[in-house]
């Protein structure tokens, strides 16, 4: 039996060197090998692969597929990337680029502070407050690990490894 690996996502984009540098600049992704094949196409080490939409569309031969089309801002799926410091990277983020919000940081009702806005190609972009940090945030406020462990459907095991992870990272900076 042939077995299958998922590889990454591709999106599609308008103007190739802009969103690369929205990528790269803004949600830190890191190319492969830094080429881009002719501004068609480049991937990250994340599995996010960009490639420009005319590449994308002679590739498909969506001349022989009249029915194909590429749709903007679907509201389908997102690109999901967690923060530590959720309020300090939508402060960066608004210093850099004038944001096309779908909503500003939030606490949702999972009790994570997160935020999402499209990116110039209208793909959905999801940046949350990382798990560790929304467990040492509950655990500060007087939460039992039983409880958080338990609100986060999760072994207590790992509530004590984020608290000692959170702890170790405020230590070294």
């Amino acid at each position: 039996m042939t077995k299958l690996k998922f590889e990454g996502v591709l999106l599609t984009v308008k103007n190739f060197q802009r969103a690369r540098a929205f990528y790269e600049n803004l949600l830190d992704q890191i190319p492969i090998d830094n080429t881009d094949c002719n501004e068609q196409i480049i991937t990250y080490e994340s599995g996010i692969s960009l490639a420009s939409e005319s590449a994308y569309l002679s590739w498909l031969q969506v001349d022989k597929h009249p029915h194909f089309k590429t749709t903007r801002r679907a509201n389908t799926s997102q690109l999901y990337f967690e923060v530590d410091d959720l309020d300090a990277f939508h402060t960066l983020l608004t210093s850099k680029i004038v944001v096309d919000w779908i909503h500003k940081p939030i606490d949702s009702g999972y009790g994570t502070r997160t935020m999402r806005f499209y990116d110039y190609d209208g793909h959905t972009i999801e940046v949350a407050q990382s798990l560790p940090v929304l467990v040492q945030r509950s655990f500060a406020q007087g939460m039992k690990i039983e409880d958080i462990a338990e609100h986060f459907d999760l072994p207590i095991e790992t509530i004590q490894t984020f608290l000692l992870e959170v702890e170790v990272s405020k230590k070294a900076n």
